[in-house]
């Protein structure tokens, strides 16, 4: 249920985008105002579990700094049960979700130290060039000087990427929200401008270490050897797609990266206007292969 001035509308009736969640610590009475669209459980515990690694990295090395936001430096410090988390609004859509994010913690004033957790006034990117840059130059630095901290990174990446990826394979909702997410952007000039300069920075400082120099120029190469490998039996590679192999699957099989496979898939298929192993199964699937190596052939 919204709180009071939750702005309800014709798309009431319609599954929501996502949500903005209010989260009360009862002993201070400070408030963390969130967005996500993710269930609101799921991303509070996220919350919790970056909250608890703070904690326990102070408590393993009390001679150094550890860095955390005002949210993790809270959880680090309070019991778990003092925080009281509720939902307090809906959105429709990313601009939309990012517009009652600031609105809510405008509402709150959730960003004056004594009132609240939020470090920002809301909304993606709403974070200024200068704060991003020290977050990252501390968290860089962080990771370098740090093992242990280091090993909890990696660890803490690995699982979100199995999560993005399960939920990718599982949710059709998360898949049909992400391209929307990468149309909007591509339609978008001055965030297609801004993704481009950022990367551009990126990269040129990247390509001043050499050791990241020769590691691109053996990914490249392997790449381009992979991308001449040629089927050794066709009718063999198209009855296994026909099978139901995944791309990555014939890509371990017939030793080749799987933009290959998909380019073989289109040399071999092209003509019928397929493109990829997906289009290939469904196209094979009432077919005869030996009838399809002899028009190929032809």
């Amino acid at each position: 249920m919204c709180k009071k001035n939750c702005v309800n509308n014709q798309n009431s009736t319609k599954k929501p985008f996502g949500y903005i969640y209010l989260a009360t610590n009862t002993f201070t009475r400070k408030v963390y105002i969130g967005e996500t669209v993710k269930p609101i459980r799921k991303r509070w515990l996220e919350h919790l579990t970056e909250g608890r690694a703070v904690k326990r990295l102070r408590i393993e090395q009390p001679d150094k700094k550890i860095f955390g936001s005002r949210l993790n430096n809270a959880i680090a410090k309070y019991d778990e049960s003092v925080w009281k988390l509720e939902q307090i609004d809906v959105a429709y859509s990313q601009e939309e979700l990012d517009e009652k994010e600031k609105h809510w913690i405008k509402e709150y004033d959730s960003t004056h130290r004594e009132k609240g957790y939020n470090m920002t006034d809301g909304g993606v990117g709403s974070q200024s060039e200068e704060v991003i840059k020290k977050i990252r130059d501390t968290l860089k630095r962080k990771y370098q000087e740090d093992a242990e901290y280091r090993k909890w990174m990696i660890n803490f990446n690995r699982k979100g990427r199995e999560e993005v990826e399960k939920l990718r394979k599982e949710d059709p909702e998360f898949r049909k929200r992400m391209r929307d997410k990468l149309i909007r952007g591509n339609k978008d000039p001055v965030l297609r401008a801004k993704g481009s300069e950022t990367m551009k920075k990126i990269m040129d400082e990247k390509f001043k270490d050499p050791k990241y120099r020769k590691r691109i120029a053996t990914i490249i190469a392997e790449s381009n050897r992979r991308r001449k490998i040629k089927i050794p039996d066709i009718g063999k590679f198209l009855e296994d797609i026909k099978s139901g192999l995944k791309t990555s699957s014939l890509a371990v099989r017939y030793k080749m990266s799987e933009d290959t496979v998909r380019l073989r898939v289109k040399e071999i298929l092209g003509k019928y206007g397929i493109n990829n192993p997906t289009e290939a199964k469904k196209f094979l699937q009432d077919k005869d292969i030996d009838e399809i190596m002899e028009e190929i052939d032809k």
